[in-house]
Parts: C-alpha cells; structure tokens; sequence
C-alpha cells in the first residue's frame, strides 16, 4: 500500500480515540474546497512513506495510542489496503477507516473480514438526480456511480461495524439538500454536519501551499496546523518535492474546455461559508430522521443531537442477512 502522509497523534480523527493516522494518494473525487489537495494532486502511485516504517512507529507507541485511522485520498484505491490494515491489527490496534463510498464491494470485504471497526462515509451532496437539489457532480468534480455509493450506504445501516454519515456543508448546499441527504440515511446511527472552511492554499490568494513553504524553511509540516502530517528525516526531500510539485503544476488544471485555470482561484471559493448557527438550525429539523446528529469544525457551540425517539433502523434478522455483506451488484 501506498501512503502520501502521516500523521503520528490527532485528537479529532477517530471519535473517542488517540490515533495516528495514515493519509493515502490518490482520490477518485475532485472536491473544490478539499484540504489535502496536494495530496490527491499527487496522484495514486505517489508514496512519501515505507509501510513498513509506519508499522515500526505504530508498534513503538503500543499502548499510547488507542487506535489508527486509515484516510486519504480515498484509501479504497489503495492495492494491498487489505493487508496493511491486517498488519495494524496485529498490532493490537482498531482501526478507522474514512471512505466516500464509491466502491461499495471493497467496503464490504474490509467488513465481512473483521478489518475495519468504524468508516466514517462522506456523502457530498442529495443522492437524489432532483434538479432543485444540488448536485453530486458540481461538487465532487467528478462523474460519480451514485448506485455505488448508495450500496454503500445500505451496507453501512446494516450495522455490522460502527460508522458514521458524514457531510462538508458547502456554501452551494442548503436545507433541502442536507434534508434530502438526511432522509437518504434515515435511521443512521449519526449522521456528521462539518463546517466548511476554505482551503489554506486559496486563502493565500497565491496559489502556493503554505505546506510547502514551511518545509523550504525547515520547519516541522504539522506545526503549520495545514493538515499535513509531520514528516519522517528520510523522507522530507521526496514529500517538499511533491508539495512544491502541486504549487507548480496542481494548482493550475485543466477544465472541461481544456482551458488551465488557478484552483486557488475557483470561484466556487468566493462564497462565504453558512453561519454555525443557521447550521445548527438545520441539524435541530434534521435530528428527527437519524438516532444522532452531530456538528463539527464549530468551536464551542458543536453539538450532538440525540432523536428522542429513536427512527427506525434497517436491521435485518438472522435469517434474512446474506451470507456476504460484498453488495452483488457492485462492480
């Protein structure tokens, strides 16, 4: 398995959990407002970490940390995401993984397997095709199989694993839309309104990450608080490369025209980010349809909103679970 970052203690990543966690390359999404741009930029092949120094470091803090989260990227892309998680679980670790959903039959697999304790599922948008709700694809960037994420969905409210729904409220999404996705998931155990932020790259109006200025000066990547984890002696040449890499070439892309343009300055950036407290409004009439909804990323005034009465939630009897939870109709 490849792995682009690393980030040896996060207090936020894995609910309830000190966990270090392990960032993969690569995503099969191109979200707009995406904080580790550099690293999806970099491409699926891009490898910045031996797993087998990682596996070294994870066995050194043995009863230190109480778990470790698996993200990216989209770690399902990752060949060999099987095994590297089996050899952290010997470890004596349990692990999280972070998902968008789109490959539904590797999701399974981890599952049927033991592998995975909680996946936290992005969901970007109504998975719904009603044109009055904002739309996968104009926030994803990418042509997305909605039928795959929504296996992935009935997969998870099975409830073989512990898990949670979660969504970035951008500005383009509004009440309808997380009402539209809340009733999609209804009778989730959680479900995850995360306060949007713009990027640190757009923020500085240049297009240069400011990842990759710390590590020009020498400076520990983590303390920068980007996102970017902290890196190992023998590796920062090769992760200062890649990020300065993105500066020069990944911040300019090419649109459906063909036409370069700036990332840091998609307009779609412009907007201002919803008040925590409208977010809050929606997260109260949203709370009836799943056992919990929760904010994030809102300072002092994140909540959890528990259902007084619980919805119900799809769980089959014995009888009627498949023998594999690997949905059939995946590809």
């Amino acid at each position: 398995m490849r792995i682009a970052g690393f980030e040896k203690c996060s207090l936020v990543d894995y609910p309830g959990k000190m966990a270090a966690v392990v960032f993969t390359p690569g995503c099969n999404m191109d979200c707009f407002y995406c904080h580790n741009r550099w690293i999806v930029s970099a491409g699926a092949d891009f490898c910045a970490y031996d797993p087998e120094q990682v596996l070294e470091f994870l066995d050194t803090r043995n009863g230190l940390l109480d778990g470790v989260v698996i993200t990216g990227g989209e770690p399902t892309l990752q060949p060999g995401l099987e095994e590297f998680i089996g050899r952290v679980r010997d470890l004596g670790y349990p692990v999280k993984l972070d998902t968008n959903g789109t490959n539904p039959a590797r999701l399974g697999r981890l599952i049927e397997r033991g592998l995975v304790d909680y996946v936290a599922m992005d969901l970007k948008a109504p998975l719904d095709s009603n044109g009055s709700h904002c739309d996968y694809e104009s926030l994803c960037g990418s042509g997305i199989d909605l039928e795959a994420v929504e296996a992935s969905v009935r997969l998870l409210l099975q409830g073989w694993v512990e898990y949670e729904f979660r969504t970035t409220v951008a500005p383009q999404l509004g009440r309808d839309d997380l009402m539209a996705i809340a009733r999609s998931i209804r009778g989730a155990r959680r479900y995850v309104l995360q306060q949007y932020r713009v990027p640190e790259y757009a923020q500085s109006g240049t297009g240069v990450s400011p990842v990759s200025s710390a590590l020009r000066h020498g400076q520990d990547a983590h303390a920068t608080k980007t996102g970017v984890p902290p890196v190992f002696a023998s590796n920062a040449a090769q992760v200062s490369a890649a990020v300065e890499a993105f500066d020069r070439a990944a911040c300019r892309e090419q649109d459906d025209r063909g036409a370069a343009y700036d990332v840091a300055s998609d307009p779609r950036l412009s907007f201002p980010p919803h008040s925590p407290y409208l977010i809050l409004e929606w997260a109260e009439q949203i709370a009836p349809l799943v056992r919990c909804v929760q904010t994030r990323g809102m300072g002092t005034i994140d909540t959890a909103i528990v259902a007084a009465v619980p919805p119900a939630e799809f769980t089959p009897s014995y009888d009627e679970r498949e023998e594999s939870l690997i949905p059939q109709t995946a590809v």
